[in-house]
């Protein structure tokens, strides 16, 4: 094998590397919404939890109803939450994996949260995921 070959097998690899690594480091689920690093959900109190960057309210009835919360716009939890809205809050998902099995299926829990600054303000949009 000639010199050459193993000079552009070696920068093959490199790209191959970068490209799993890029792929690795975005940090969005399968339903496309961001999720926050690790030191944000601690800091906002969750640290083994996936916290989710901030939603509009769009996005907020959307990932409702695929998470099976229809009409989620004409709710009492949702009046009360934007009743609540100050300048400067935000709504995320917050998705706690309990870690354990149940039945087969690791369990856990969600919700939606307004928060203001680093507190929850109002938790709404409640499930339990299995």
């Amino acid at each position: 094998m000639h010199l050459s070959s193993f000079a552009n097998l070696r920068n093959l690899h490199a790209a191959l590397l970068l490209s799993v690594a890029a792929l690795a480091g975005c940090a969005h689920n399968s339903v496309g919404l961001e999720m926050e690093s690790r030191d944000l959900a601690a800091r906002l109190g969750y640290p083994l939890c996936d916290v989710y960057a901030p939603l509009s309210k769009e996005e907020i009835f959307a990932s409702a109803r695929r998470k099976g919360i229809e009409n989620m716009e004409h709710t009492t939890e949702w009046a009360n939450a934007a009743a609540m809205i100050m300048p400067g809050d935000q709504f995320r998902l917050v998705n706690c994996q309990n870690g354990r099995r149940v039945h087969g299926a690791r369990g856990g829990y969600s919700f939606y949260g307004l928060f203001r600054g680093d507190e929850l303000a109002l938790e709404f949009g409640q499930m339990i995921d299995d």
